[in-house]
């Protein structure tokens, strides 16, 4: 009988002992289970408050980067938009230059003395306001602006004194031959003062692109 009761008190240990340990052991468990989470969210916010950190700090060196451009392209923009127009009128007023020519001794072909004067008359005028418009591309103050865009202009300013030199010498030439002339030749040589005027239409694409880049950041 006491061995039955021994027994049951050893039992009725062991189960209290057992629920104890089991007792211990889930509440390890949960601890360790809150602490993995807790690691877990931890390194979780933290990469995703780097991630924000970074791309806000991103987007601050974009936002200065593209201040700084479009502060350069207002500076820009002060000088480069006036130097576009006065290539542009430069180079238009030579391009009129063989169609008043052309004009000037087609009329000549007439034989009539009172229309040469006045053909001539109006030629002289258009040599003056042409003249006139051929102002200063002012290329010294590119100095140092951009290397690449001086370089364009200041071989466009050397092509337009050759060029209005090359337009001259072919006026003289038909001169000289006043009242010679044949429509065959006149147009033979508008043929050839048209080749000149291309020649400055060709250098001005590369100018207005190297303007426009420097006009909007892009350039190289």
């Amino acid at each position: 009988m006491l061995f039955f009761l021994d027994l049951i008190e050893s039992m009725d240990s062991d189960q209290s002992q057992n629920l104890w340990l089991v007792a211990m052991i889930s509440g390890a468990s949960a601890v360790l289970a809150a602490g993995l989470t807790a690691l877990v969210t931890y390194w979780t916010t933290k990469r995703s408050v780097d991630s924000q950190l970074l791309q806000q700090s991103n987007q601050l060196e974009h936002d200065a980067a593209q201040a700084e451009i479009n502060r350069r392209i207002q500076v820009r923009g002060e000088w480069l938009h006036p130097l576009r127009e006065r290539l542009a009128l430069a180079v238009q007023t030579v391009a009129s230059t063989p169609t008043a020519m052309h004009d000037y001794f087609v009329v000549t072909l007439e034989n009539n003395p009172e229309k040469t004067v006045q053909a001539q008359k109006s030629y002289e005028e258009f040599q003056t306001h042409r003249n006139q418009q051929l102002v200063d591309l002012n290329v010294a103050r590119l100095k140092g602006s951009d290397e690449k865009l001086e370089k364009l202009v200041r071989g466009l300013d050397s092509n337009l004194v050759e060029s209005q030199n090359r337009l001259l010498g072919v006026y003289s030439e038909l001169s000289e031959r006043l009242g010679q002339l044949t429509e065959e030749e006149i147009v033979a040589y508008r043929a050839k003062t048209d080749q000149i005027v291309h020649s400055l239409i060709d250098e001005m694409l590369p100018i207005n692109g190297r303007i426009e880049e420097l006009l909007t950041g892009t350039e190289a």
